[in-house]
């Protein structure tokens, strides 16, 4: 029984933060509708927050690269910013709060990334490896997906 209820309350809490993500996504929609490009990366970006405790399934190259870039954007700013005597701290620590926010977005959108790919999730360990893992699973996730079903899903361009 109390399993039931960690369960329940466990997915409010998903659906909730899910739901906050949607309302922000509205919100800053319109304010981008100038510049496709953004809107874009900042699209696909909440789209990937959304889905932050989902491993099963499968993600285009196009919403898991989007994401990469928004935090390589992100993270350059925020390390430039972090460079200024006074305020670095401020940064840095603005910084450090972002990685820790997008560290399980980024790990489940590269799960579902391999598996568009045909391959388990457990590939990412190979980043463990020095240098030669990184460039490994980079390789893995800017390939082609599987088209049609697999075994992780349904092909998600169909």
């Amino acid at each position: 029984m109390a399993e039931k209820s960690s369960n329940k309350a466990e997915s409010s809490t998903s659906t909730g933060i899910a739901a906050s993500i949607e309302t922000l996504q509205k919100k800053l929609k319109p304010k981008l509708k100038g510049t496709p490009w953004l809107e874009t990366i900042v699209m696909d970006f909440f789209d990937v927050l959304k889905k932050f405790n989902k491993l099963d399934g499968r993600a285009r190259r196009k919403e898991f690269w989007m994401f990469c870039l928004c935090n390589f954007i992100v993270g350059a700013v925020l390390g430039i910013l972090g460079s200024f005597p006074l305020i670095g701290f401020a940064f840095h620590l603005v910084s450090f709060v972002f990685g820790l926010a997008v560290f399980v977005p980024g790990f489940t959108v590269g799960v579902r990334r391999l598996h568009d790919t045909n391959r388990s999730g457990w590939v990412l360990l190979l980043m463990l490896i020095p240098l030669a893992g990184l460039i490994i699973v980079i390789v893995f996730c800017a390939q082609a997906g599987t088209p049609g079903s697999n075994k992780y899903g349904t092909d998600p361009k169909a």
